[in-house]
């Protein structure tokens, strides 16, 4: 009864992405995710990175990405009676993204291309408004990882799709290894040789790109 409920999963997810190939080429969208949990709670997003394909015509299309980085709603020393909560904070922030909880100045300045650029920082209570602001209803929205597909899903309405369920199973820090020349690290994080929302997508749309030819 298990394998015939997965078949008919996998039959299922696979004959709304055959039926949906042509406007997939036409829009959709990416998202990654950087943030903090602890144990069992909730999902705290700190960066967020959005890139959108549009196709124009046939031979022609253009792309896009929005990226933030979140103001959090309590500052991190409101953990600090909680020492494991915070050794936790501090080894997310030196292992895995390199941003720090406390990124919340008024504006930031990032270089781009060689142009400086000002981005404005997203209030964590405007999460759900920017991302129904940017990504259009209807339309598919893609992410890697069960954990990110549930939180995107209590946000926005869009029909998603986990990039594992269609095989991008690979750990996302060796392949991103596999795509040097994506260098499109945002430059807000305090070391940037590790996990970017924004290089991230980048990386996907790559792979994404393979599966659609």
């Amino acid at each position: 009864a298990l394998v015939f409920s997965f078949l008919c999963v996998s039959k299922e997810l696979l004959s709304y992405l055959i039926s949906s190939l042509s406007s997939l080429k036409k829009m959709y969208y990416i998202v990654d995710i950087q943030g903090f949990q602890y144990k069992d709670s909730d999902f705290i997003c700190k960066e967020i990175a959005i890139f959108k394909h549009s196709s124009l015509s046939a031979s022609a299309s253009s792309s896009e990405i929005s990226h933030r980085i979140v103001q959090l709603p309590i500052p991190q020393t409101w953990f600090n009676q909680h020492d494991v909560i915070t050794k936790h904070l501090e080894w997310t922030t030196n292992n895995v993204h390199g941003l720090s909880w406390n990124n919340g100045c008024a504006h930031l300045g990032f270089k781009d291309g060689g142009n400086k650029k000002r981005e404005l920082l997203l209030p964590y209570q405007d999460l759900k408004f920017f991302l129904r602001n940017v990504i259009s209803t209807n339309n598919l929205v893609y992410v890697k990882g069960l954990q990110k597909k549930e939180w995107l899903a209590k946000l926005i309405n869009n029909p998603i799709i986990d990039l594992e369920e269609i095989g991008c199973t690979y750990n996302i820090d060796q392949f991103i290894l596999t795509h040097k020349n994506t260098q499109q690290h945002c430059n807000q994080h305090i070391y940037n040789n590790l996990r970017c929302a924004k290089k991230n997508v980048l990386v996907f749309k790559e792979w994404l790109n393979t599966k659609m030819v």
